[in-house]
């Protein structure tokens, strides 16, 4: 059993019915600027490049990547086998290694991750790791200087390293961290009661802006969030039942964390500092919750500039909601199947992609409405 030490309820300062309902508008939704087709399978992840906002990456079902130009809306280059079709793409993330390079991570159903070296309109794969991992939860990346290894095995804040969380093949609530240098697991981070969480669904390591320390935030099968410091990975610093439903998305922002899951909960809630690590107040202090008319988040994203977040839904709606506020702001309503996937570039345009095999693209809100 945990102990009770690490087990938080909601924050007793928010009030347990203090939910925003949201309901669809009748109000026209904005209309997105253009829409990309030529995948032949869904589309599991989109990520635009973070040093040129017009190339954007997609990855589907049936393992195909491709590269497309936003600006010029066409495909630059794709490759029809980058993971086996049997399994797919399940991720992507746009990464700059300590070495400066520019690089793309793939994940694929296929327990396969691979580092594909980015060049103008061309991907050159330099990496594979063979995790034997099939989890369906996103792996997540940290590239800093933070890295090395101690003499306890964990990294070591003061050297570089390129780092890579997913679950662990060998059970399901466990998290690996694999070092993309020398493709080695560097960290194995294990609940004390893996029955209670279930299987490990989502995943974001971060910098805790309070202690400087590398963190991580796991959600779980059971609707758990756990935070880990990973100098200490046997050790859970707070867990907390958010959800009722596994927990599928989250993203972060300083120690602003949005999620979401397989429930009607969007949930915003920040990590607080607490001196005494024994004490049940103020670890994950709740900020808003919003009750969706239907279940179903497939990913959340806070926008570069911190001034919206977006969720891709299973009813095919993708939400923005005002990040400061925390008050719902559009709902778009182009997709006809789930939306799985989405992401903003560093110039705030927006790209959806579904189930039904589109990517659309949208501008909204970059002005000053959303301070």
């Amino acid at each position: 059993m945990y102990s009770e030490r690490v087990i938080h309820k909601f924050n007793p300062k928010v009030k347990q019915n203090s939910v925003t309902n949201l309901k669809d508008s009748a109000n026209k939704s904005p209309d997105p600027y253009y829409i990309l087709r030529g995948h032949n399978s869904y589309i599991n992840s989109v990520v635009f490049d973070r040093w040129n906002p017009n190339i954007l990456y997609s990855g589907s079902g049936d393992g195909e990547l491709r590269i497309w130009d936003i600006q010029e809306k066409k495909c630059l280059e794709s490759y029809p086998m980058a993971h086996r079709d049997s399994r797919g793409i399940l991720s992507m993330q746009s990464i700059k290694l300590s070495n400066g390079q520019s690089h793309l991570v793939t994940q694929g159903r296929d327990g396969t991750i691979k580092l594909w070296r980015c060049t103008e309109s061309q991907l050159t794969l330099v990496e594979t790791l063979e995790t034997s991992s099939i989890s369906l939860a996103k792996c997540s990346t940290f590239v800093a200087s933070l890295g090395g290894t101690n003499q306890e095995g964990t990294p070591d804040i003061n050297s570089s390293a390129n780092l890579l969380a997913m679950a662990s093949d060998e059970l399901p609530s466990n998290v690996d961290l694999w070092d993309l240098n020398t493709k080695e697991v560097v960290v194995k981070c294990k609940p004390t009661n893996p029955s209670l969480l279930g299987v490990c669904m989502s995943l974001k390591l971060f910098s805790n802006p309070d202690s400087g320390h590398l963190n991580l935030l796991s959600g779980y099968e059971n609707g758990s969030i756990v935070l880990w410091d990973i100098r200490q990975p046997d050790k859970l610093l707070y867990t907390n039942k958010i959800h009722e439903e596994p927990v599928l998305a989250m993203d972060i922002s300083g120690n602003k964390v949005v999620s979401g899951g397989g429930d009607t909960l969007l949930c915003q809630f920040s990590i607080t500092k607490s001196e005494d690590q024994t004490s049940n107040d103020d670890s994950f202090e709740i900020l808003n919750k919003y009750q969706l008319p239907n279940q179903g988040i497939s990913e959340i994203k806070i926008r570069p500039d911190k001034k919206i977040i977006a969720t891709a839904g299973w009813d095919h709606r993708v939400r923005i909601f005002n990040f400061k506020k925390h008050t719902p702001l559009a709902i778009l309503k182009y997709h006809e199947e789930s939306v799985y996937t989405i992401d903003f570039n560093t110039n705030n345009i927006l790209a959806s992609a579904s189930k039904d095999m589109r990517i659309a693209l949208w501008s909204i809100y970059n002005d000053n409405n959303t301070k």
